[in-house]
């Protein structure tokens, strides 16, 4: 009988059971296994799906001149239920000393928090890899093994420090690896674009159009700088703007601004904020801003001489407030010469 499934023939031609087959199945279902009769598994109402995921490592990220760093992780929860005890392990690879953190909470499916440690890790200087791992969702197994475990690169106590004079107009078309990012959220933070530029191809931005979340803090911090050999220490770069016109509002605007750090673990000092009409570099629009021209583009200079003979962290920071699209472009740490007295110093 090959044309009945129970044949078990690898083709095409099965179509039926027989009469004693279905009798069989039927006392099944009507005796031992009866609960399938009345349950809606199949429509998913009640299937609980627990998948708890390490979305991103927000600390530690980039260099850092120290060498101890808190740890930091973005969950989400993908699942369709609530999470309400997480449990992971995070840590650095090849490292014996990893701790598991257990968070106590409510988390709605589609949801993400941020879950930072209270232990404070040490490492020598150098170069590693950091991880966060899932362990267990509600008290359970995580349905999802596939998205459990995250990593990134970074580094600690790094000595070294970029080369001045120090210029990115963001060719490579990935955000450099040597700067330490600390987004507010992972899908909004500064990127690289190839829709906007002032020379070349590519520059920084930040979409502020689409962003939703008012008062989100995005940072990117630059490679240390050693400006002990350096004569007149300036930044500079270059940026684009418009204001949202919002109907019957007038205009509303984000913020820009500059942080630097007097050597390492000092903490920075805000340099430079702009905002409104300080900030924008074109005519405010109910569009999504996208510069087309170099007319478009303003150049920033801040002075650094405070810091002269120091190694200094800078740090970029963007404020959100529903407005527009904000890219830096040509960002060059350097020294200048003065003319003094018919004496170039």
């Amino acid at each position: 009988m090959y044309m009945n499934y129970m044949d078990y023939v690898n083709d095409n031609c099965m179509n039926m059971f027989t009469v004693g087959q279905v009798t069989k199945m039927q006392s099944i279902l009507n005796t031992s296994r009866s609960a399938i009769l009345t349950s809606d598994g199949c429509s998913g109402s009640n299937v609980v799906i627990i998948d708890a995921q390490p979305l991103q490592i927000l600390a530690p990220t980039g260099a850092s001149c120290l060498t101890t760093f808190t740890p930091s992780v973005k969950f989400r929860n993908n699942g369709n239920g609530n999470i309400t005890a997480l449990q992971f392990t995070f840590g650095t690879v090849g490292s014996s000393d990893s701790l598991t953190f257990i968070y106590n909470g409510t988390l709605a499916p589609g949801a993400t928090i941020n879950l930072t440690s209270s232990n404070v890790f040490t490492r020598p200087a150098g170069s590693y890899t950091f991880f966060a791992r899932v362990r267990n969702v509600n008290g359970a197994n995580d349905n999802n093994l596939a998205n459990n475990y995250l990593t990134g690169p970074f580094t600690v106590g790094n000595a070294s420090t970029a080369a001045i004079p120090f210029f990115d107009g963001f060719e490579s078309n990935n955000f450099p690896t040597n700067y330490t990012i600390i987004p507010s959220n992972a899908d909004s933070t500064w990127k690289v674009t190839n829709t906007a530029k002032k020379t070349g191809i590519y520059s920084l931005f930040i979409n502020y159009y689409d962003y939703t979340v008012r008062g989100a803090k995005d940072e990117f911090i630059l490679p240390s700088f050693n400006l002990s050999s350096i004569n007149n220490p300036i930044l500079v770069f270059d940026r684009a703007y418009a204001q949202y016109t919002f109907p019957g509002s007038g205009t509303i605007s984000d913020t820009l601004e500059v942080w630097v750090e007097n050597g390492c673990g000092t903490g920075f000092q805000r340099v430079y904020r702009k905002f409104g009409n300080t900030l924008d570099t074109d005519t405010a629009t109910q569009s999504f801003f996208k510069p087309t021209s170099a007319s478009q583009w303003e150049s920033d200079t801040i002075n650094l001489s405070a810091y002269a003979g120091n190694l200094v962290n800078i740090k970029f920071r963007g404020i959100n407030r529903f407005a527009n699209n904000l890219y830096l472009e040509n960002i060059n740490v350097k020294g200048i010469q003065q003319l003094v007295s018919n004496k170039i110093l």
